[in-house]
């Protein structure tokens, strides 16, 4: 009778598990529908497993704006591309470097596109210069050399991809070996997106997953796998209502062009794409997604609790593969008029986040860092 018992309540739990959350269709292998308008229904608790909120402390100097961050051991590197400045912070966000050498000299860049980091060495991607700059942590310059046209990078384990664009001339993703000599091309330009009259680059076109490179794109839901020297289709996504309606690239002027994409009510791209073990998380339009690859289930940040809501504010940005956290940033003002209040009234029961009830903010500081480990 005990064992009966139990049995019902698993399937109990089972049922609700399946039900509290909304799930993807994915009944093709590597097709993933989204419903932007149907999320997981679940608590702060049920979401995260951790949050802990970090403050980005540049001393006499600041941050324009936190436009990248990649997760290097146990330090931050941060990009400011308003600046033109990389800075390297501690795990408590205490600065350790600024790397500002804008000019044309030989160990100086004029414009920042990306960054990477690898085993202690940041790359800095000019996309004025199209050169590969290296410094190692502490600002030291290391070596540069020319690679190509682009707007993205992504460090492999034997060289650099960089996103060429579409608009690029034959081929959109282009890798170098250590050398940066060149050793791979791939995705032939697509014909009708390299003839519109405005060039659309995602925010990060490229991210990495253990011995990968992703690759996003503009007017394209499929995302394409860089994995022994081949590029293969890995996911495709569908929005269903929200689909971008493929007409707005069928136009007789710029002008017009230009209408249908501002009127167009569908995503456009899919954007920041990371990919975890477990988890593929993105941004989809105006809206965060945070998919489950085991189970199917997704949740929307618009559609989370105040508390989630505001502290993924901005797309997940990166990810820990030893420590299982994300990292993404949070302004000084969300901080102050959002958290700080919430808090106050109702602690969450994370020390990382209840703590900073009693620490000194205001909307002139710098932007803070929200590292979170997701519970499923």
């Amino acid at each position: 009778m005990i064992y009966r018992h139990f049995i019902y309540y698993i399937l109990f739990v089972a049922y609700i598990l399946s039900g509290c959350c909304n799930k993807a269709n994915d009944s093709v292998r590597g097709a993933i529908n989204i419903d932007l308008t149907k999320s997981c229904d679940c608590s702060d608790s049920d979401l995260f497993e951790d949050v802990r909120l970090i403050k980005l402390n540049t001393g006499d100097d600041f941050i324009g704006c936190v436009d990248k961050v990649v997760w290097c051991d146990d330090q931050f590197v941060v990009l400011d591309k308003q600046q033109n400045k990389v800075f390297v912070f501690d795990e408590n966000g205490k600065i350790q470097t600024i790397i500002n050498r804008v000019g044309r000299g030989p160990n100086e860049y004029l414009s920042i596109g990306d960054i990477d980091c690898k085993e202690g060495v940041i790359f800095i991607f000019d996309d004025s210069s199209y050169r590969l700059c290296r410094y190692d942590m502490a600002g030291e310059f290391l070596g540069t050399n020319k690679v190509c046209e682009g707007y993205h990078i992504a460090v492999m384990d034997d060289g650099v991809a960089v996103y060429a664009g579409e608009d690029a001339e034959e081929f959109e993703l282009i890798t170098f070996n250590e050398q940066c000599e060149q050793s791979g091309s791939y995705l032939e330009v697509d014909d009708v997106l390299n003839s519109l009259p405005i060039t659309f680059v995602n925010e990060t076109s490229l991210s990495k997953c253990e011995d990968e490179i992703l690759l996003t794109r503009y007017f394209d839901y499929t995302v394409y796998s860089l994995k022994d020297n081949s590029v293969e289709p890995k996911y495709k996504f569908s929005f269903g209502s929200d689909n971008f309606d493929p007409a707005i690239l069928s136009f007789s002027t710029p002008q017009e062009f230009q209408k249908n994409v501002i009127q167009s009510q569908g995503v456009l791209s899919i954007d920041y794409l990371l990919e975890t073990p477990r988890w593929l998380t993105f941004q989809a339009g105006d809206e965060n997604v945070y998919y489950n690859k085991a189970s199917g289930n997704y949740v929307l940040r618009g559609q989370l609790p105040t508390l989630s809501k505001v502290l993924l504010s901005y797309p997940a940005m990166a990810y820990n593969s030893q420590t299982g956290y994300f990292c993404t940033k949070l302004t000084s003002s969300n901080v102050a008029n959002a958290i700080i209040p919430l808090l106050t009234n109702n602690p969450s029961g994370f020390e990382g986040l209840d703590n900073i009830v009693n620490q000194s903010t205001d909307e002139s500081d710098n932007d803070w860092l929200v590292l979170f480990k997701m519970r499923w």
